[in-house]
């Protein structure tokens, strides 16, 4: 209990907590009310098809980054989201975090779909990696612009993991690499524009 206590007063993560509570709590709705072993089912639940810009869906472009195929699509997520998204929310604040981990999410989604419809495939796709690649995105924009660190993570540290997390994702099967690359770009690029408009970035205590 005191380390739990000890990593909110170190990072103040609240709305990285609040995500993670709102993917638990619609994940364990689906287990209990949806279908979740068929697309149909999926689908009610807010999953996207590859066609869905295509055919006007665009709702789940965001409904989508909420929900996963099993429990352990869920735990990888929400155990990402809270070690990146912990550090970049206490970094950028709350605010600038969660606008850049929807548009990383709606971003990823938004490309996953033009991707996919350009190679004639429609594809079911769900789950916040998107997002949360949004999140490591943005993370690695505010490193390269804070000279390289921010508090325990080095640029060098998360291109590393980058690099890994890509290869593992191109080399199985059943994985949405569109929305991962598309979200982090998203997430860089919305990343680098909330730091240069911090109001705060260049002030410096005397």
């Amino acid at each position: 209990m005191e380390e739990i206590k000890s990593f909110f007063r170190k990072y103040r993560c609240y709305a990285t907590v609040l995500l993670i509570i709102a993917n638990v709590v619609w994940f364990l709705y689906m287990e209990i009310h949806g279908d979740i072993n068929t697309n149909e089912g999926m689908l009610s639940c807010g999953a996207m098809l590859s066609d869905a810009i295509e055919k006007g869906n665009y709702s789940q472009l965001i409904t989508a980054i909420f929900v996963h195929f099993d429990i352990q699509h869920i735990a990888n997520n929400m155990l990402l989201l809270l070690v990146m998204g912990a550090m970049l929310e206490c970094h950028m604040g709350s605010i600038r975090f969660l606008i850049i981990y929807f548009l990383g999410g709606i971003g990823g989604n938004v490309i996953s779909a033009y991707w996919h419809m350009s190679e004639g495939n429609i594809v079911l796709s769900a789950g916040a990696s998107g997002a949360i690649f949004g999140i490591v995105g943005g993370f690695l924009a505010a490193l390269i612009l804070n000279k390289g660190k921010i508090q325990d993570m080095t640029a060098r540290k998360l291109i590393v993991f980058v690099v890994l997390s890509l290869y593992q994702g191109f080399a199985s099967q059943g994985i949405d690499n569109a929305a991962h690359v598309g979200g982090f770009i998203c997430g860089f690029v919305v990343a680098a524009i909330c730091e240069f408009t911090r109001k705060d970035r260049y002030r410096h205590e005397s």
